[in-house]
């Protein structure tokens, strides 16, 4: 599993990934009181948390999760995570690889 830090322009998370030939399976941490951007990317996303609780928006709708939840990202919709808490938040990501890596901001750039 490579270690990488993610763009932390769009995000706050940090862990490692494995890249299979059509789907990309990472363990991120991300530390506590932080969040990533507003964003959307051409790829569908799973986020499975496995510690901690993360403040999840995903399009209009925002709550609070936390182990055992699973957060369904469609494609081309606008979201963002954050850790919620003093402890931060460890969590198990799924995503194709086939449909690109382009990620547009909420400002549309």
């Amino acid at each position: 599993m490579k270690h990488e830090t993610l763009d932390p322009s769009v995000c706050s998370a940090h862990g490692g990934s494995v890249d299979g030939q059509r789907i990309k399976v990472a363990l991120y941490h991300k530390d506590a009181v932080t969040a990533s951007d507003y964003h959307q990317h051409d790829h569908e996303q799973f986020i499975y948390v496995l510690e901690g609780k993360l403040r999840a928006r995903v399009g209009e709708e925002e709550r609070v999760v936390g182990p055992g939840v699973v957060i369904h990202i469609p494609p081309e919709i606008m979201h963002s995570t954050g850790a919620e808490g003093d402890q931060g938040a460890v969590y198990f990501v799924s995503r194709d690889l086939e449909s690109g890596q382009k990620t547009t901001c909420g400002d549309g750039h």
